[in-house]
């Protein structure tokens, strides 16, 4: 009768401590391949503020480059506002894995195609549409 306790104890305590925390570790995972797919440099190709005009732009002349510390760096070299986004300057930033970015306390849509970002904000309602090439291959 003891070794049956002692066995049923004993498969009790491995399957206890055989749980992990592995949905902790996917998680992490997950956030960074997330993070992976913005870290980089990104020149600005189009911003469409929707009622505006689309405003195209020359190679290198706004880039965004986001770092694997959470800090946006702006570059922009011309006179456009580049509302909700900062002029230039650094700022922080977040994803998460509803493809959203947080820039500045900014919330945009993001998908990553290959070398191009995309960035939007309220689409369906003449929002925010800014679309960018990666530069750093």
């Amino acid at each position: 009768m003891r070794k049956i306790l002692f066995a049923a104890l004993f498969l009790a305590l491995g399957l206890i401590t055989a749980c992990s925390s592995s949905d902790d570790i996917a998680e992490s995972q997950t956030q960074s391949q997330i993070e992976s797919n913005i870290v980089g440099t990104w020149e600005l190709k189009t911003f469409d503020k929707g009622w505006a005009q689309v405003s195209s732009f020359n190679s290198r002349e706004v880039t965004l480059s986001f770092s694997k510390h959470g800090l946006l760096t702006i570059t922009n070299n011309t006179s456009t506002d580049l509302s909700p986004l900062p002029y230039s300057g650094t700022c922080p930033f977040t994803v998460n894995k509803e493809h959203h970015v947080t820039i500045n306390g900014v919330t945009l849509e993001y998908e990553v195609n290959g070398t191009t970002l995309r960035l939007a904000k309220d689409i369906e309602a003449d929002g925010i549409c800014i679309i960018l090439t990666n530069i750093d291959n």
